[in-house]
């Protein structure tokens, strides 16, 4: 199986190209370098978000979806009488 996808790694594609056109290959991979060379870098690139000061109401929330998302998402729990607690929590 091939995942470079989740990553966005474009240079090893050419590894499961089955083209045997070198010379194709070799433009594609110029056009590949090149739009990583000049990509923009986001401004969030290594944001690590801080829980510490969010932990509790984090913890508020995963209780809030084990006791009733799952349940109103699975369809075992009634919407009509469950949904405004969940909304509420």
């Amino acid at each position: 199986m091939h995942f470079e996808w989740i990553i966005g790694q474009s240079y090893n594609r050419m590894l499961w190209d089955q083209n045997t056109d070198v010379e194709s290959r070799e433009k594609s991979l110029g056009i590949i370098y090149k739009a990583d060379k000049t990509a923009m870098v986001s401004p969030v690139m290594g944001f690590v978000f801080n829980t510490e000061p969010v932990k509790t109401q984090m913890a508020n929330v995963d209780a809030t979806l084990k006791e009733l998302l799952y349940a109103l998402d699975s369809g075992t729990a009634d919407p009509d009488k469950y949904y405004d607690d969940f909304i509420k929590n």
